[in-house]
């Protein structure tokens, strides 16, 4: 039943191009959160059934060479710029970011189908992987800290001259704080419930 609204109410939003209204500034979401989150519940619901069923998990396993080619597609489609006169409604054609178009979506379940088997090589690497899924469990206040800090490098970007060696190190430090902040909240969390068991 999630997967039928969440497909209805994407494929509507493509039809009908509906996009909810920015403030206080005029306009439309970049990212819309009503087509997005058919992404959103396909990751949820694959998580669930790659635990408690067989059948899904046999067929992943399967497909990896069709998502490999997805990806050389994707690369390709990419890479090579291709325009193509579509026809209506336009937003299952092309490959347009706002509203996650079938394209875009194919070519993330692809890169996931593709990639699935590095799953456990990265696991061993916890110092990469711990720090990463902190991340994914504190993703709100990650989300807040990044939109100030995003805030606040293009105010640095604005009154210094631009250079790499600027570029560097803004990206370097915003990714330093997305981490700190997500470390943060769990150590904050921690010491709470360890004073209420106290």
């Amino acid at each position: 039943m999630a997967l039928s609204l969440s497909l209805a109410l994407y494929l509507t939003c493509l039809a009908l191009e509906i996009n909810l209204p920015s403030w206080p500034i005029e306009g439309r979401w970049f990212l819309n959160p009503l087509a997005w989150q058919s992404l959103l519940v396909l990751g949820f619901l694959s998580a669930l059934w790659a635990r408690e069923s067989a059948p899904f998990q046999y067929w992943v396993v399967r497909s990896m060479p069709l998502g490999v080619l997805g990806v050389a597609l994707g690369i390709l489609v990419s890479v090579t710029g291709i325009l193509i006169q579509v026809p209506e409604p336009r937003l299952f054609f092309l490959l347009d970011q706002s509203y996650i178009s079938p394209g875009r979506l194919l070519d993330f379940v692809a890169v996931v189908i593709a990639f699935q088997s590095a799953y456990p090589l990265v696991t061993r690497a916890s110092w990469l992987t711990h720090p990463m899924c902190a991340l994914g469990r504190n993703s709100l206040a990650v989300f807040s800290a990044g939109s100030i800090l995003a805030l606040a490098a293009q105010l640095v970007r604005a009154a210094m001259p631009r250079s790499f060696l600027l570029d560097l190190v803004l990206v370097s430090s915003g990714i330093f704080f997305l981490l700190l902040t997500a470390w943060f909240v769990e150590w904050h969390h921690r010491s709470r419930s360890g004073s209420s068991r106290d």
